[in-house]
């Protein structure tokens, strides 16, 4: 708390620092543009000493140039000090997720979709949340790449607009999920291994470039879902919807798995 209260009152100190250069640098810029009103007007025949209409306009000159090299060295200063801030923030809320793990709470998982989704959109996509528990939410907008997801909990979640590249979900629950792709590839390079999709619905998701050995699909809606030269070992689609699903060049795929499932019309193998 305290630490924030710091923050903020730089934060502020700098930006009114900021707003005093902007207001003086805007006087400088009336004065130089109007100099000859001013000259004429105010100092037409202004003489005291040296200080005469020719010191006012050499000083002027020089205030120009000072209040412009100031202003960006201020600018510079800000932008590296707004990162920083932006980077400590990113850290914070890392460390909360961390601590999330040993959270028993109810809105367990709206306190882990909160905060990922506010470090995704200050542009951290990549995470280490084993074991999170993101269930019963909806996901939009999420795009992680080389995350630990691992064991993590999705269940009866619905994700779309998002994507997982070069994840590990080794064991994530996507149990009664809904995924949709929209034409988008939603796992990218994924390990997939021991992964249980029970009951989730998956239409036309496409699953080629991830490991699968071992994953559960049972009563799973695979609809003109795409396998193509997946290895299929020990995979389990018991009841599933294979309708249309495509298997060309699958390795380990028997035919004992496909009679486990409950449509495998017009499945392509």
């Amino acid at each position: 708390m305290l630490d924030s209260a710091k923050l903020f009152f730089h934060d502020l100190r700098m930006k009114h620092t900021l707003l005093i250069l902007l207001t003086f640098c805007f006087i400088v810029f009336l004065i130089t543009a109007f100099w000859n009103q001013v000259s004429s007007t105010i100092l037409p025949n202004t003489t005291m000493g040296l200080y005469d209409k020719d010191f006012f306009q050499n000083m002027l000159i020089n205030a120009h140039g000072s209040a412009i090299d100031i202003l960006l060295i201020s600018i510079i200063l800000y932008w590296f000090e707004q990162r920083k801030k932006k980077n400590e923030d990113i850290k914070d809320i890392i460390q909360e997720l961390a601590y999330l793990k040993h959270y028993k709470g109810d809105d367990i998982s709206y306190r882990y979709f909160g905060r990922l989704k506010k470090i995704h959109d200050m542009g951290e996509n990549q995470v280490d949340l084993p074991s999170a528990q993101i269930y019963n939410i909806d996901i939009k907008e999420i795009n992680l790449i080389n995350s630990n997801l691992i064991a993590a909990n999705f269940k009866n979640s619905i994700i779309s607009n998002s994507s997982f590249k070069k994840c590990n979900l080794e064991a994530t629950q996507f149990i009664d999920c809904k995924i949709i792709s929209k034409n988008t590839v939603i796992f990218e390079e994924c390990n997939l291994i021991r992964a249980n999709f029970y009951k989730a619905q998956l239409k036309g998701i496409d699953f080629r470039s991830c490991q699968l050995t071992n994953a559960k699909f049972d009563q799973a809606d695979l609809s003109s879902a795409d396998f193509r030269n997946v290895d299929c070992k020990g995979m389990s689609f018991k009841n599933a919807n294979l309708r249309s699903t495509n298997f060309m060049g699958a390795m380990n795929l028997t035919q004992e798995m496909l009679n486990e499932a409950k449509n495998i019309k017009y499945i392509k193998r």
